[in-house]
């Protein structure tokens, strides 16, 4: 953009003003926002996903810290089930589309872990028809430490986002700036095996089961005998 000043008349420092003021204005956020959009969105999800790779979803405080991520957040659920990867990186480019940027990433899949301390290398299909995790054996599955896998995030510059009110009472529409925001939720944390390690030490820690301190322990031992790479 150039700037032109027109001298003694004042017409130019006028113009200037009034460009000034636009810019002061509260569309400037989105003005800004959209001048680069890619890298904008990418900051965005490159944020939220340190802050779930080192499972801070794995509380109920983080998980609602993270909900100013999405489009539409959802609740903490009841039984958590995570997903354990070694690594995540994201592709250089982008497919912008107007407001919205989709961003390719990859990672190396380790396996699965439930709230029950139960740690399984099973990496698809997920569960059992129960939504337990499982063992199966058969065609079709992908198991880990080292399975390469794809992600897609969708993101979307937006003025109108759901957030839980003060009470976590539910979700409300809100308008405000526009933002960057994952435009379709996780509800599943994909963390790292250290954050893994973490937690499931603090399931020893605090579990007053028996068998949940037994699991912990087994899918400890389990994810510290991986090369260091994971």
């Amino acid at each position: 953009m150039r700037l032109v000043f027109e001298g003694p008349s004042g017409r130019g420092i006028r113009a200037f003003g009034l460009l000034l003021l636009t810019f002061l204005t509260p569309g400037v956020t989105a003005w800004a926002q959209m001048a680069k959009p890619s890298a904008a969105a990418r900051e965005v999800l490159e944020e939220y996903r340190r802050m779930d790779l080192a499972g801070e979803r794995l509380t109920a405080d983080g998980w609602y810290r993270a909900s100013k991520f999405f489009v539409k957040p959802g609740r903490w659920p009841r039984d958590l089930v995570m997903e354990v990867i070694g690594g995540e990186v994201f592709e250089n480019q982008p497919k912008i589309n107007g407001s919205r940027v989709k961003i390719w990433g990859r990672c190396s899949a380790t396996g699965r872990l439930d709230s029950s301390g139960r740690f399984t290398f099973l990496v698809s299909p997920p569960s059992d028809s129960a939504g337990n995790l499982s063992e199966r054996r058969g065609g079709g599955e992908i198991r880990g430490p080292d399975a390469p896998m794809g992600r897609v995030y969708d993101l979307i510059l937006t003025e109108t986002r759901w957030e839980f009110g003060p009470g976590l009472e539910g979700l409300r529409e809100v308008r405000g700036a526009a933002e960057w925001r994952i435009d379709t939720f996780e509800p599943v944390p994909v963390i790292s095996v250290e954050a893994a390690v973490q937690y499931l030490r603090r399931l020893v820690a605090e579990s007053s089961s028996e068998i949940v301190k037994r699991n912990a322990e087994k899918s400890i031992a389990t994810l510290r005998s991986l090369p260091r790479t994971h």
